[in-house]
């Protein structure tokens, strides 16, 4: 999928998007994401959406981002919160009241951006590609994915963050050598 298509995507959720801060980052990585080198089953412009293709899109969109935009507001609270309360640690508690009062005004809106999500499934994957994914995602092992997914993602995580600490230091320590045989001092 191409970035242009992408951004028309998003564009219809503009206002929410900057409302929540989470443009630029999530959009550049949407964009990126699906403009990877692998293959479509159709190109965006060829492949129109049929209200087939977008029901089993946000069928999988609902059944693998349950949350997402809950734990999206959430971090936005806590990031703002931690922005604020410093600046007035003796109004913590009103800071973190209002916040919580502000967020609710925006927690009706996670349909918006799980439309996006499912029109973006929806013009890369064909009808058929789309059912494939939903009855794998319906299924015990896909059920299992789901639900075990935010711990994988986690252990990935610490698995690359030891390994950029090791490889880190290994690189830094090989370069160090080299710019010593090189007369430089590091």
């Amino acid at each position: 999928m191409n970035t242009k298509l992408v951004s028309r995507l998003l564009l219809g959720l503009a206002p929410i998007v900057l409302a929540i801060g989470v443009a630029g980052p999530a959009a550049t990585a949407v964009a990126q994401q699906t403009s990877s080198s692998a293959p479509a089953a159709a190109t965006p412009v060829e492949q129109e959406i049929t209200p087939q293709s977008l029901a089993l899109a946000r069928k999988y969109v609902d059944m693998t981002s349950a949350g997402l935009f809950t734990n999206t507001l959430a971090l936005i609270a806590s990031q703002i919160s931690s922005q604020l309360t410093p600046q007035h640690p003796d109004q913590a508690g009103k800071i973190n009241q209002t916040i919580g009062q502000v967020l609710t005004t925006y927690k009706s809106k996670d349909s918006a951006i799980l439309d996006t999500f499912a029109r973006i499934y929806a013009v890369t994957f064909t009808e058929a590609e789309l059912q494939q994914i939903v009855d794998f995602y319906s299924s015990p092992v896909g059920l299992k994915l789901t639900a075990q997914r935010s711990g994988l993602a986690a252990s990935q995580q610490q698995a690359l963050s030891i390994l950029q600490n090791t490889l880190g230091n290994e690189i830094m320590s090989k370069v160090k050598t080299a710019l010593l045989a090189e007369g430089i001092e590091p």
